[in-house]
């Protein structure tokens, strides 16, 4: 009866062609003139807040490296890391002195003005965004025209609150919006700043994602443009009635093209044959799929370095602006006999009267003697 059975599982499986195929599935949506594009649910994501358990992890490791072969970049590798976990004040001190030790460096100026602005300091933020755009200009992928534009924005509003009422950040035109790279620029630069900006009134991170949608709709997607605009109403708090109707467009085009099926371009990559391939139309995606967030984690900062000073002196650079105050005095007395004291103009008065009187009496004495 066993080998029966065995014999019976043989023949089964003898059966089954080698070649089959499984069937998959291919994702598809349509932009605002129904036109079919190829999409990976999934393969876009914005990290809410940062995974502090990898970059307590990468804190010691650079530490060690500091310690064995010191390094300039290895130091704004760490001082970076420092920023992710809110050690902006230790990093602002270790940013200024690289920048003066190596004023040609863009991802020095980079993260200087990243620092500076984190601090509230958009001014310097946007001169050390644009130096480090001068000294490479493909730095962040050529991506740094926006965050020029949005400290820019940031300064606006510092003079005018309600700027952004009647501006956007971007100010995009129609071929900026018609444009893969924009939403390529928009993407890197939302991804960087994303765990930064928690929210929940941004209106900054709104108008980029505002502007993000608007791509969106014109290029890929009316179901991933209404998604981008809902970050920006719930996650950002932009409860303008622009937005609003910008949602209800995109639903509007759902129902409009709900019975358009999807056409396939001959461009089109799949990951297998069509034969096998099973098409699914996006419909109605989520705002929160776009969102992800690390789990939580207490950084255990023993044995990881938070002396600016000390880092610093790893790699040669020795902090001159915290001198003693001994030294500063003994300078002092140089300074102020540089150059002779002025008399003021009074004094100078008197002592040319008293000179006459002296003279004067002098004359009367010798008149008396000849008499």
């Amino acid at each position: 009866m066993k080998k029966s059975f065995l014999l019976l599982l043989l023949l089964v499986g003898t059966a089954i062609p080698l070649h089959s195929s499984a069937c998959y599935n291919e994702y598809f949506t349509l932009d605002a003139k129904g036109k079919t594009h190829h999409v990976q649910p999934g393969g876009l994501r914005f990290d809410t807040n940062f995974d502090l358990k990898k970059i307590e992890k990468e804190l010691r490791e650079l530490g060690g490296k500091l310690n064995e072969k010191p390094d300039f970049e290895i130091l704004s590798d760490y001082a970076l890391r420092l920023v992710k976990t809110g050690k902006t004040k230790e990093a602002l001190v270790i940013f200024e002195a690289l920048v003066k030790k190596y004023p040609n460096e863009y991802t020095l100026h980079a993260n200087l003005g990243t620092t500076y602005e984190l601090t509230g300091n958009n001014q310097l933020a946007l001169e050390h965004i644009q130096k480090s755009i001068l000294i490479n200009p493909k730095s962040h992928k050529g991506s740094e025209w926006i965050h020029v534009k949005l400290l820019e924005a940031k300064i606006a509003m510092e003079k005018n609150p309600n700027y952004l009422n009647n501006h956007s950040i971007l100010n995009l035109s129609i071929k900026q919006k018609a444009s893969e790279k924009t939403i390529t620029f928009l993407i890197i630069q939302l991804k960087e700043r994303f765990p930064f900006c928690k929210g929940p009134k941004d209106p900054i991170m709104a108008g980029l994602f505002e502007d993000l949608g608007d791509c969106y709709m014109e290029q890929i997607s009316y179901e991933y443009a209404k998604a981008f605009y809902q970050i920006a109403v719930n996650y950002y708090g932009d409860k303008s009635k622009r937005l609003s109707d910008k949602i209800e467009e995109a639903r509007t085009l759902r129902e409009q093209h709900k019975n358009l099926e999807p056409t396939l371009d001959p461009s089109m990559e799949f990951d297998g044959p069509e034969e096998h391939m099973s098409i699914i139309k996006v419909g109605g995606v989520p705002y929160k799929e776009f969102l992800y967030s690390h789990k939580d984690h207490t950084i255990n900062w023993e044995g990881i370095s938070l002396d600016a000073k000390a880092l610093l002196a790893l790699v040669g650079i020795e902090e001159k602006l915290d001198k003693p105050s001994a030294e500063i005095k003994k300078e002092l007395p140089k300074k102020t006999t540089a150059k002779p004291d002025k008399q003021p103009a009074s004094q100078v008065g008197l002592y040319l009267m008293l000179g006459f009187l002296g003279a004067g009496f002098i004359i009367f004495v010798i008149y008396k003697r000849i008499k």
